[in-house]
């Protein structure tokens, strides 16, 4: 039982990743990381901009209250494939050439807002791998005493 409830909160973890990804729509981009997500609004985006390390990080207009430079993208966090296939650059011209289409339109702008993250795989994978650690637990506990 062990064994499984590390299994699945690894993958959760592994899925949780994975299904980091940018949402683009008429009215905002959404960001979805691991553990929360970001819908900016088109109005609110400066630019799309790949940092040093090779990131992909949304640049807001008005900085950020916590002193963080953007909102980074776990998706395109500079891993081996974005270095050599250049997916984090393809993506910030995208981005940018989304939101310089569509930051004009009625509702595109406004506040950035902050959310869970939800996937609902993970969830149910994080609930198995508690159910069997705490099964694990209570066997421990009645095999020794």
């Amino acid at each position: 039982m062990a064994g499984a409830a590390i299994v699945a909160a690894g993958a959760v973890f592994i899925r949780r990743i994975m299904m980091s990804r940018v949402i683009l729509s008429h009215l905002s981009v959404t960001l979805v990381n691991p553990i929360f997500s970001y819908e900016i609004p088109h109005g609110a985006i400066r630019r799309a901009e790949v940092s040093q390390t090779g990131s992909l990080i949304v640049q807001p207009k008005v900085p950020r209250a916590d002193g963080e430079d953007g909102y980074f993208v776990v998706g395109f966090a500079g891993s081996l494939i974005d270095h050599f296939r250049r997916t984090a650059d393809q993506a910030a011209a995208e981005i940018n050439k989304w939101q310089r289409k569509h930051r004009k339109n009625e509702g595109a702008d406004g506040n950035i807002v902050r959310f869970i993250a939800r996937d609902l795989i993970s969830e149910g994978l994080l609930a198995v791998g508690i159910v069997c650690g705490f099964a694990a637990l209570v066997l421990l506990q009645s095999w020794s005493g």
